[in-house]
């Protein structure tokens, strides 16, 4: 049993997204078919920015990062409010870590332990697509493929076609600058230390009726 110290100096400020620059973003940029093709792509490049918005940019995800305890997170905003942001998360199956760590295409690959994060998820994205041959490339994050499962889609970049045009399942404009998609990780599920003991350990010992120790009482 330990205690941390958690007395804030100030009241912690809620948030839907990380600032666009931290090192963690994957993906920042407008979505829709129409802005797909104005971003890098991770089946093309390491990295590379737009030409339609010098902040937009993606980068794939670096070897050096731990994948225990990693997480996904695609959140989508619109400043016209026409898309309602939010935020999921998932592990990332072995398929979808293809694509964000060397750009390699696979067609549909399965979120596993997806969850909403923040805001409103219209229909909760099962699936990913990762890309398939030629210029069927990049990414969308739906309910898996299928003319039923257009409108369903949480978000895309995605320039082979507009069937996907949908900011969380609600419709996007072809070429709008407004709805922002960002991917991002996170790092967690730290094991928890097998043995700790030091000045803000309470209790330490053997549990069970065969050891005695004081009780808090006295």
């Amino acid at each position: 049993i330990t205690w941390t110290d958690l007395s804030p100096t100030a009241a912690p400020t809620a948030t839907l997204s990380p600032t666009p620059a931290t090192h963690n973003v994957l993906f920042y940029g407008g979505l829709g078919s129409g802005r797909a093709n104005k971003m890098s792509r991770f089946s093309q490049a390491a990295e590379g920015t737009s030409s339609v918005d010098p902040s937009w940019f993606m980068k794939r995800l670096g070897s050096d990062v731990d994948t225990n305890g990693l997480r996904i997170h695609v959140k989508v905003e619109d400043a016209t409010g026409a898309c309602v942001a939010a935020e999921i998360s998932f592990t990332p199956s072995a398929a979808i870590l293809d694509l964000l760590t060397d750009g390699t295409k696979t067609g549909w690959a399965e979120l596993l332990d997806v969850r909403a994060e923040n805001g409103v998820v219209a229909v909760m994205p099962t699936m990913f697509f990762t890309g398939g041959t030629g210029s069927n490339t990049e990414w969308i994050v739906g309910t898996g493929g299928g003319v039923s499962r257009y409108s369903e889609c949480f978000a895309s970049s995605y320039s082979h076609a507009a069937h996907w045009n949908y900011c969380n399942a609600g419709p996007s404009s072809l070429n709008s600058d407004d709805q922002i998609g960002t991917i991002f990780y996170t790092l967690g599920n730290t094991p928890a230390p097998t043995f700790y003991q030091g000045p803000s350990t309470l209790f330490h010992g053997a549990i069970g009726r065969d050891y005695t120790f004081e009780n808090f009482q006295h």
